[in-house]
């Protein structure tokens, strides 16, 4: 025996359609076509697992987007479909049960319910529909049910004052590779995703046998006033819950802009002022800020939920030595421990974030200035902020002695320390210059530098200190060069 949507493995028999075709009008019969395509082939509960799938691909993609929402999902009822089709068979006059299937694009429904409605959030959810389903017809078509006239009078005569039922409505084609074992897919399967506020769906859960497909009787116009003025209340409700998710968003993820606006947001951070690291962020915040503004974090919420990340306020002292216990032995400036730990576990968040800062960085730059002067500005950058997480001058030089370093790697990297042609490479030099470069061997050393971070960097066991300070300066966070050349400190590198 069949299942219904609900889940009983009683569905309506022969009888009880019957019975709801004489409910529903008893004066026009059900046409044969339709009759024996809800009686024989229409299967609630393959468009149960159907709904269920799309359910499932929308949940699964919204996760991480800032979308505060749930998700439901329905197969048609039998009932509701018997009595739409007959509806519509009327005006229509269906041919075959192609025709049919065109026509009722809602045999497999979702429903995404949002708790805070803004169009921002609306458009995530368009976003992610089409990413997952297609953007163009037939695979994704937009069926918007937002009314701007006011509904008809209903059957008892009364008139609403207010919308109704506002919602997007997408209809979208299941694919071929979205089947499994519990879901057999089909080439017909359709679905339609409804994205619609959390008030709007209690408002028509609670009235919508009554509003639209009553089948015990009409509703008094007591009812349908009710339901009316509840129906203005939830609309009045939304735009409030509108306007409260847009201040959330401008308190939240308004960008901090510099390292001041860090810093007093940082003074006031519950989680690091419960904790014992306050003290850590008083100064020093320059690499901090370039670094949360390259990898777009540099608001409140992204920065909060970092110190969370790493249990702020009360058990952050074991996550951060689990952190700095893969670049040991080295030991950090003590006033920066708790910012190396916080960059790292940020970067272990996303690699793909890593990736594109580090695309974007070297293409804007390469359009601007030679390629030598690009990757010289972020070795030197990753030098001077490897002595900025360094506790003094003697660990810099450890960091690197403790790394594989060939001897012509060597020669590279001293040369970017102490180099004499270093401040006119990163002025962007001039012909002289670049000629200079090329016949006196300097790019070559320049390039074993190069080729020595990159695989350093590249090392996902073994991390090196060296290595995290040239994933970040490869990313965009760069010095003021050569503007603060002078405040590189010299580091022999000639001897172990």
């Amino acid at each position: 025996m069949a299942r219904d949507p609900t889940g009983s493995t009683d569905t309506p028999d022969r009888g009880a359609l019957t019975r709801a075709q004489t409910v529903l009008n008893k004066e026009p019969t059900i046409s044969n076509l339709v009759w024996r395509f809800v009686q024989d082939e229409y299967s609630p509960e393959h468009y149960r697992k159907c709904a269920q799938k799309a359910k499932e691909l929308c949940e699964e993609k919204l996760k991480g987007e800032s979308v505060q929402a749930r998700f439901s999902f329905r197969p048609k009822d039998r009932k509701r479909l018997l009595q739409k089709l007959k509806t519509r068979d009327e005006k229509v006059h269906y041919a075959d049960p192609k025709e049919i299937m065109e026509d009722i694009v809602d045999l497999a429904g979702v429903r995404i319910i949002l708790y805070m409605p803004s169009q921002i959030q609306r458009d995530t959810v368009k976003t992610i529909i089409k990413s997952i389903f297609g953007d163009k017809p037939p695979d994704f078509v937009e069926r918007p049910h937002d009314p701007k006239e006011l509904p008809e009078p209903r059957k008892s005569g009364y008139r609403p004052r207010n919308l109704g039922y506002t919602a997007e409505h997408y209809r979208v084609r299941m694919k071929p590779d979205h089947g499994t074992e519990k879901y057999d897919w089909k080439a017909t399967d359709m679905v339609e995703i409804q994205v619609v506020s959390a008030m709007t769906h209690a408002w028509a859960e609670a009235g919508h046998d009554i509003l639209y497909k009553s089948m015990e009787g009409v509703a008094s116009v007591e009812e349908e006033r009710i339901l009316d003025a509840l129906n203005g209340l939830v609309q009045s409700g939304d735009l409030l819950l509108e306007q409260l998710h847009h201040l959330v968003m401008a308190r939240t993820r308004s960008r901090f802009g510099n390292k001041h606006r860090l810093g007093a947001y940082l003074d006031e951070l519950q989680e690091l002022k419960e904790s014992n690291r306050a003290k850590e962020f008083k100064e020093d915040l320059d690499i901090f800020q370039k670094f949360l503004e390259v990898q777009k974090k540099d608001y409140p919420l992204a920065v909060r939920n970092a110190f969370k990340g790493l249990k702020f306020p009360k058990d952050q002292d074991l996550e951060l030595k689990k952190i700095m216990k893969k670049y040991a032995p080295f030991t950090p400036n003590p006033s920066m421990d708790t910012m190396i730990c916080l960059i790292d576990h940020i970067l272990s968040e996303s690699d793909a974030d890593e990736i594109a800062a580090g695309k974007a960085h070297e293409k804007k730059s390469l359009a601007k200035e030679p390629e030598v002067m690009y990757r010289c500005k972020i070795m030197v950058s990753a030098v001077m902020w490897l002595q900025k997480f360094s506790r003094d001058r003697t660990e810099v030089e450890d960091a690197f002695h403790r790394c594989e370093i060939t001897s012509e790697e060597r020669l590279g990297l001293q040369y970017v320390l102490t180099g004499w042609l270093m401040p006119k490479i990163l002025a962007g030099g001039d012909a002289n210059d670049r000629e200079i470069i090329e016949k006196d061997g300097i790019l070559d050393q320049l390039d074993s530098a190069w080729a020595w971070f990159e695989n350093d960097a590249g090392k996902q066991e073994k991390r090196s200190i060296c290595g995290l300070a040239f994933r970040i300066a490869k990313m965009g966070v760069l010095k003021d060069l050569p503007a603060e050349l002078h405040q590189l400190e010299k580091v022999s590198l000639t001897s172990d």
